[in-house]
C-alpha cells in the first residue's frame, strides 16, 4: 500500500528530497517549498480516508523521500538562472522561460520581469548619492546580490560623511 500510494500522489505532486538532509519539499508556484511532510500527510489522509493508519502514512512519506533523493548540486540550477514571479529569468541572457518542476529552485523574488520598465526614481536617487561614473557600479553592486554563486569575491564598502544616503542605499 505505501509504494502504491507514494506512486500515485507523486502522478499529480512533485517532490525532492535533499539528499544529505533528508528535508522534502514539494513543488507550488514555480519553487519548491519546505515542508512537504505536512503536505504528504494531508494527502495520504485525504486518499485513504477511514482506511488511514499512521504506519501506512509514514511508510509512504519514507516511500517517496527515498523515491526522490536529489543530489545538493542540482538544488539553485542552472546557477545563472533566478526565480522570479513569472519565470526562470536567465541572468546572463535575460531569457525568461517558463516554470518547470525539474528545476530546483527554493527562492522566488518578488517581482516580475520586465525588459521595458525603466526605473527613473532609483536612477535619480542614486544619481544624487554618487558621481555620474559610479552609478553603473552601484547597479553592479545590486546585480550582483542576485547571482547565486560569488565567482568574483567582491566586496562593497560605501565611504563618506554621515547623512548622505548611505544607510538608503
Amino acid at each position: 500500500v505505501p509504494l502504491w500510494l507514494a506512486n500515485q500522489i507523486m502522478e499529480d505532486n512533485y517532490f525532492v528530497t535533499h539528499e544529505e538532509t533528508g528535508e522534502i519539499y514539494y513543488y507550488e508556484d514555480g519553487i519548491y517549498k519546505p515542508k512537504a511532510k505536512h503536505k504528504i500527510q494531508e494527502i495520504c489522509q485525504k486518499r485513504l480516508g477511514k482506511f488511514a493508519r499512521v504506519h501506512y502514512i509514514n511508510e509512504t512519506l519514507e516511500a517517496i523521500k527515498r523515491l526522490t533523493f536529489t543530489p545538493r548540486e542540482r538544488f539553485g540550477n542552472p546557477k545563472d538562472c533566478i526565480a522570479v514571479k513569472n519565470g526562470l529569468l536567465n541572468v546572463k541572457t535575460e531569457e525568461l522561460k517558463d516554470f518547470a518542476p525539474e528545476y530546483v529552485h527554493l527562492t522566488k523574488i518578488n517581482a516580475k520581469y520586465n525588459p521595458d520598465v525603466d526605473c527613473p526614481k532609483i536612477k535619480k536617487f542614486v544619481s544624487e548619492l554618487v558621481n555620474d561614473e559610479d552609478v553603473k557600479i552601484i547597479q553592479e553592486m545590486f546585480g550582483y546580490c542576485l547571482i547565486k554563486d560569488y565567482p568574483l569575491a567582491k566586496a562593497f564598502m560605501l565611504l563618506g560623511s554621515g547623512a548622505n544616503g548611505k544607510s538608503t542605499l
